[in-house]
């Protein structure tokens, strides 16, 4: 009788432990985005991770909703993790997903935290920009370029979301100097050699390279065809890690975010037997731990779920992540960008 009083008590004490529904909306089907498997896949050892400590005060269950990789399904998918799978929170990966969601979260009064550069699509109140927003790279790249007095500068411009923000912080920031060069490109031209040859009779001194990272491959082999072309090469993004001929890019200065988390690299090869390429996986793990830490440092709020993430997000103004240190600004959490120089035996951080 008492042992059994004592598993009863056990079970309504296990039983009490309130569930977390944090809904993703993420392009999962074949032919959609091939790398977001590996964001869903971090978000599981994030989600594991959190279940398995002691001291958690909740169990949280992510509810994944394929997109098919554009706004229009990013927009059914969210309406349906909001209204039908009832979750407390969503979380958005890239702006295509960022941007439809944002008045679905504020109409049913829901958090959406967004993983991906459009800060200025985000509200603050219902919306949120969980990463590396285009205003801190493009002022951690403006700091370096100010150092660049007296020098051309040719920026080479991706036509996507958030790069026209970055130019135009930098053209705001060098107003004082000689006005920069800016030349725009279609992501879907394979052969840049039109655009690069305006880049060669711009003759800079200087070239900035403002681009997705698979874009650096093409740029990188055909500028390797310009043997007597070689000015100075300044990036953004995780770049380096895609220039497959090192010899390219010694010398050259990237922005770029702090480096990939090793424990959850070697986390992520073990359970899964393959290593991480896409560089949002590891903010996509940050992301959902980023929910449970705020959510689980208001133990005393009893407001319903939904309201108490609202509650924390506008609240909180810092995070530590296993991708870096998060300040918000705006409904932006923001991670510090820093300079890394590519150097024969890997990149160095620049002061």
């Amino acid at each position: 009788m008492r042992v059994a009083l004592i598993l009863c008590l056990l079970g309504a004490t296990l039983n009490a432990t309130e569930s977390v529904r944090i809904g993703v909306n993420l392009s999962l089907a074949p032919g959609g985005v091939a790398s977001a498997i590996e964001l869903r896949d971090a978000m599981l050892i994030a989600q594991e991770e959190l279940n398995a400590r002691p001291e958690t005060l909740y169990k949280y269950e992510l509810l994944f909703e394929d997109n098919s990789a554009n706004s229009r399904g990013s927009a059914l998918a969210s309406q349906k993790l909001i209204h039908i799978d009832k979750v407390d929170a969503l979380i958005t990966v890239f702006d295509y997903a960022i941007a439809p969601s944002v008045p679905l979260a504020k109409q049913a009064n829901i958090a959406s935290v967004g993983i991906g550069w459009g800060a200025s699509l985000i509200d603050g109140k219902h919306s949120f920009l969980f990463g590396w927003s285009e205003l801190s790279q493009a002022n951690r790249l403006a700091d370096y370029l100010e150092s660049k007095q007296n020098k051309k500068i040719t920026i080479i411009a991706a036509r996507q979301a958030g790069v026209p923000g970055i130019v135009k912080r930098i053209q705001e920031r060098l107003a004082g100097m000689q006005k920069p060069t800016v030349i725009w490109y279609n992501r879907e031209d394979w052969d840049l050699r039109p655009m690069l040859l305006r880049v060669k009779e711009s003759n800079p001194d200087c070239l900035v390279l403002l681009s997705w990272d698979s874009d650096f491959k093409k740029i990188m082999y055909q500028l390797k065809q310009m043997p007597e072309f070689k000015p100075e090469l300044i990036g953004l993004g995780f770049s380096f890690r895609f220039a497959e001929d090192r010899t390219q890019t010694i010398g050259a200065v990237f922005v770029a975010s702090k480096e990939y988390p090793t424990v959850l690299c070697q986390k992520y090869e073990i359970r899964y037997h393959r290593k991480i390429t896409h560089d949002y996986a590891p903010y996509a793990y940050d992301g959902v731990k980023f929910l449970a830490n705020i959510l689980e440092k208001s133990p005393n709020d009893r407001t319903p779920i939904r309201q108490r993430f609202l509650n924390v997000l506008r609240s909180t103004q810092r995070f530590d992540g296993a991708t870096g240190n998060y300040t918000q600004d705006g409904g932006v959490f923001d991670t510090t960008s820093s300079l890394y120089r590519i150097t024969p035996k890997g990149e160095v951080q620049v002061p």
